[in-house]
């Protein structure tokens, strides 16, 4: 009924590097559809549907370089209101993978997964600076997620 974890040792997880300068009308729509996406599947993929929990994985991925770029550009301040919830739910959507691969004792492929919380994280701290609502997003992922925060660089 499951399948195995989508995270394979040893495989570094992608990461695109642009030169380009990115702007909130060409990677707010690419964030959108992946929030999309991961509304539509996420209740699946907590109830343990294997295909749901990689479509939510690979949504979460595909949007990944686009805040790498935003963070890069140290524009989290000044994204639209909608960028810190769409954060929030990718930040979830690892954050359960993280849980799941714990609870397997899977540590090393859930170590894996860090990276991509420590830049969620990090996006949304500088959020905060212009979003009261980022404070309360964050006291809820803290709140959902306790063992996340023991982690250097989280929240």
């Amino acid at each position: 009924m499951f399948e195995e974890p989508r995270y394979e040792a040893g495989t570094p997880p992608p990461h695109v590097r642009s030169a380009k300068r990115t702007n909130h009308y060409t990677s707010f729509p690419h964030l959108l559809v992946c929030d999309a996406i991961l509304s539509l599947h996420f209740k699946r993929a907590r109830a343990g549907n294997a295909t749901s929990l990689g479509t939510c994985l690979d949504a979460s991925r595909k949007a990944m370089p686009v805040v790498q770029q935003i963070l890069r550009q140290d524009m989290c301040d000044s994204a639209f209101a909608y960028s810190a919830v769409a954060w929030a739910h990718m930040f979830r959507v690892f954050a359960t993978e993280y849980q799941r691969l714990v609870a397997l004792g899977d540590d090393e492929k859930a170590q894996l997964v860090i990276p991509e919380l420590k830049v969620l994280s990090k996006a949304l701290g500088q959020r905060t600076a212009a979003s009261e609502r980022t404070r309360t997003i964050i006291a809820g992922l803290k709140a959902a997620f306790p063992t996340l925060q023991h982690e250097y660089g989280m929240f």
